[in-house]
């Protein structure tokens, strides 16, 4: 097995780099990272932004981007760089909306939708039509489901991606619907007509829910996917480097087949259940405009419109419940009821799978583990399911270490701080000056 490094067109082994140390780590909805260091200044000294990749024998196991130029002083002689993954690209990546809205104007066409709100899980548009036949935007049209999403957004940064040696990527696709929007040919030249564009068909087909219309404002492409696993906490996402074209997959750890994997050898465990940290209870709590008895102004108040488990009130000063909210904006689509939605999510919070981390020898670099499903046994204990959330490979000693988990947090009361403070920021969407 050897192992080289390619940065630009250069392409060596660690040996011939003069490497000390390399080292891998694959992350979930975070970019990958590879950390080398050399003994010496390379004969070709690398820039920043320069492709790296990383082979073992013919299989590239990392590609990525040079980030951060090596931190070199007069006290040693050492050169370390770090290189990041391609999901780097989808974190610097401005969204930009598939579709622009336009209206008539004096005969003119105007555009009325900025591109730079994203709008996910609906298309917000207002439902009459002017004399020209164009949308203007005012209500949802149309429910999205996570599963679209994800396409579009995919679908969109590999357009924009389309060609680069940088940062090309494909992604496999999860519903036609996706296509029959996107096909449908909506952009900068053409708007959007009341007759033709196309609804979902393919509602909530388990485990793909159809979360509320929501916004969200100079987001990027990475932003967007990460922000589906606020109503499918169990997502899970990885590259396949080794494809000519790196293939980027998300899927939830609920539809991935299980995988029976024994480790006999093994240089350190920690592993632990995590009944102790599990959500005790979840509330869906709707942000609704209504207008009081007055009838000359609006404000909001709050509803809680589903409790889990079934037959059960959570409290809401209970640290270990939690709290998804919503909005539903004035003249808006209330989504009605969202049973199917609080039970998915339940049960994506309530995933089996041990916690910790497990370092073992690796002797094939180019084996997988990240966002799988295993039956893991280690030693002579009962096969148990583990979730890998993160896998680091130490290149020079061959040391692998996984990291297991129920979802991208490591528990459910770190999955729980960032929902609050995601929903902290609900109340700072942007409102539309005469809407």
């Amino acid at each position: 097995m050897i192992v080289s490094l390619k940065i630009g067109a250069v392409q060596q082994t660690l040996e011939e780099w003069d490497a000390n140390a390399a080292s891998i780590a694959y992350n979930s909805f975070a970019a990958d990272e590879f950390t080398f260091t050399l003994c010496s200044a390379p004969a070709v000294t690398p820039a920043a932004m320069d492709v790296v990749e990383v082979y073992v024998d013919a299989t590239r196991i990392f590609k990525g981007v040079l980030k951060l130029l090596p931190s070199h002083t007069a006290s040693t002689d050492y050169y370390s760089y770090t290189a990041a993954g391609l999901w780097f690209g989808l974190e610097r990546l401005p969204w930009r909306s598939p579709w622009v809205e336009k209206r008539s104007v004096n005969g003119a066409l105007w555009n009325i939708y900025h591109q730079e709100v994203a709008q996910i899980f609906g298309l917000y548009l207002n439902m009459g039509s002017n004399s020209t036949n164009f949308f203007e935007i005012k209500k949802v049209h149309s429910h999205h489901s996570v599963a679209f999403v994800l396409d579009v957004i995919m679908r969109q940064a590999m357009l924009k991606f389309i060609g680069s040696a940088r940062w090309g990527f494909t992604a496999p696709q999860i519903t036609a619907y996706s296509t029959d929007v996107l096909d449908w040919g909506s952009n900068q030249e053409r708007a959007a007509t009341t007759g033709t564009f196309p609804k979902e068909s393919m509602g909530d087909i388990a485990p793909w829910v159809t979360p509320p219309y929501e916004e969200k404002v100079l987001a990027s492409a990475g932003d967007l996917l990460a922000s589906c696993t606020k109503w499918m906490p169990d997502l899970v996402s990885y590259y396949n480097y080794a494809a000519a074209t790196p293939i980027l997959t998300i899927l939830p750890t609920r539809t991935a087949a299980q995988e029976a994997v024994t480790i006999e050898d093994y240089t350190d465990l920690n592993l632990n259940q995590q009944d102790e940290v599990r959500a005790s209870g979840l509330i869906l709590e709707k942000l609704m405009e209504v207008q009081r008895s007055t009838g000359t102004y609006w404000a909001q108040y709050k509803r809680a419109t589903e409790y889990y488990p079934t037959g059960t009130t959570p409290s809401r000063d209970d640290p270990l419940v939690l709290i998804l909210s919503y909005d539903v904006e004035r003249d808006g689509d209330d989504p009605g009821d969202l049973t199917a939605l609080a039970t998915s999510v339940w049960e994506a919070m309530n995933i089996e799978s041990m916690s910790g981390t497990l370092t073992f020898l690796e002797e094939d670099y180019t084996r997988r583990f990240i966002a799988r499903k295993l039956a893991l046994t280690v030693d002579t204990q009962a096969a148990k399911t583990a979730i890998v959330q993160a896998d680091a490979i130490d290149l020079m000693t061959g040391l692998r270490t996984l990291t297991f988990g129920a979802s991208k947090k490591a528990s459910s009361l770190d999955i729980i701080d960032q929902f609050r403070y995601l929903f902290s920021q609900d109340s700072q969407k942007v409102k539309w000056p005469g809407f």
